[in-house]
């Protein structure tokens, strides 16, 4: 089991993307196609915003808000998340309502308030540990429906006088499923903790089954190319946080998306502006008026939005940024066996040679003759030359970072493994055509 703790909740995500997309996991195959199985994971994190700020991860932070408030609210209507995700519908077993909705679970279908049963437990046997909320139902075994719920229970316990709330999850989608629960959870869980005059504590997720479709594996590669610990690390401690006391207060006003009724002023202020950027009045890249991680999160999501629109402004590709040549290569440094990137790189590396020659002559100047010692030290160079131009596909300002370690210690295991003579890996700048030129078999 893979078990993570002790981080803030970005760097944990970032922890766990990189997992997926730099390692060999089993594919296995789903009703919506295949995906990376990380297995049974756990997550434990204390403090921190759950408000995703990663560059590259398009996180809505108004649908995690009316979410959230549309789950403590108790509410399964379809009407109210299509606001946000146009075809939530595919998820309804009859277009209208959602037959595994959290809240609804929690509030309606099993024939009580079970937060409410489970605020009166707590407060009069502050030592319990018999709560347990359900959300999984025996009748969901084998009922055909579109929307089986995934989280499947919530426990509660005060310990050492904060609330603590552990998460189980019969199968949970990285991409898209884990930044909204974490999100959801907690905002659950600082309203029962409110309600019982006491602060939130460790918030823990025990997923069954962790897995990242392969149609999400690229835009997860990018994220981990394009971001840094230390950054997230930061923004964490300077941003300021969630008015949660104001999102519990204005939970049912959002539910029912009714933006008038809204009393938080930071909220207030957070939907003006989303509400500009899907009118398009506003184009995102103006300074923030409030600088609080909804705010920095809602930014960094529209202008992702805005570059992947049809007719967006792009930068012409070049190295050494985090294009989708570069990432390809990367992904494919780390989740290959080392021995068959020995195999292939071998290839390469007879194709690469002329190119080193030719870059070895404007180093050294024109009228000089570029020759090796025999075959397998021009081999060797060369080998050498290409695991330098790999390196090159990191963004420049990530060379220097953990990010930066990791490919430089995978491409050195690489060269000990191919036999090298241990070196320092530089970096070597290469065009993209020049990359698919040499790399193009593995990159199809």
């Amino acid at each position: 089991m893979i078990v993570i703790r002790g981080l803030c909740p970005n760097t944990a995500y970032l922890r766990l993307l990189a997992l997926a997309t730099q390692n060999d996991w089993p594919v296995e195959q789903s009703r919506v196609g295949p995906c990376r199985d990380l297995g049974a994971v756990t997550v434990e994190l204390d403090g921190g915003e759950r408000t995703i700020l990663l560059v590259g991860r398009g996180w809505n932070p108004a649908f995690a808000l009316v979410e959230a408030a549309w789950v403590i609210t108790g509410r399964n209507d379809v009407k109210t998340l299509a606001e946000f995700i146009g075809d939530f519908d595919r998820y309804s077993d009859d277009g209208d309502t959602l037959q595994g909705a959290y809240g609804n679970r929690l509030r309606h279908f099993f024939g009580r308030d079970q937060i409410e049963a489970a605020i009166e437990e707590i407060s009069t046997h502050p030592s319990s540990r018999r709560v347990v909320l359900s959300l999984y139902a025996p009748s969901d075994l084998g009922l055909n429906s579109k929307d089986i719920p995934c989280n499947t229970q919530v426990t509660l316990r005060r310990v050492s006088g904060r609330l603590e709330m552990t998460v189980f999850n019969r199968s949970n989608d990285l991409w898209l499923g884990v930044p909204y629960n974490w999100f959801i959870f907690r905002i659950m869980q600082h309203m029962i903790a409110d309600r019982l005059g006491i602060p939130s504590g460790i918030q823990r997720h025990v997923s069954n089954c962790l897995h990242l479709y392969e149609a999400n594996v690229p835009a997860a590669s990018r994220v981990v190319a394009s971001n840094r610990e230390v950054d997230l690390n930061r923004e964490e401690r300077e941003l300021a946080g969630l008015d949660v006391r104001g999102l519990l207060l204005d939970a049912t006003a959002l539910a029912d998306l009714s933006f008038n009724l809204l009393s938080s002023s930071q909220i207030v202020d957070f939907f003006e502006r989303f509400h500009s950027y899907r009118s398009a009045s506003i184009n995102g890249s103006e300074p923030s008026a409030a600088r609080d991680v909804l705010v920095k999160s809602l930014d960094r999501w529209n202008l992702e939005r805005n570059s992947t629109r049809p007719n967006a402004m792009t930068e012409k590709l070049n190295y050494n940024g985090p294009t989708e040549v570069g990432l390809q290569i990367q992904r494919w440094v780390f989740v290959t066996p080392v021995d068959t990137v020995v195999e292939r790189l071998n290839v390469i590396a007879q194709e690469a040679l002329p190119m080193l020659r030719e870059e070895l002559r404007a180093e050294l100047g024109a009228g000089l003759r570029v020759e090796f010692e025999d075959v397998a030290s021009a081999h060797s160079a060369s080998l050498q030359f290409v695991l330098e131009l790999i390196f090159g596909t990191l963004d420049p300002e990530l060379v220097r970072t953990a990010i930066g370690d990791r490919l430089r210690e995978r491409l050195e295991a690489i060269a000990a493994a191919a036999g090298l003579e241990p070196a320092k890996i530089r970096v070597r700048e290469a065009c993209d055509d020049r990359l698919i030129s040499l790399f193009g078999a593995i990159l199809t």
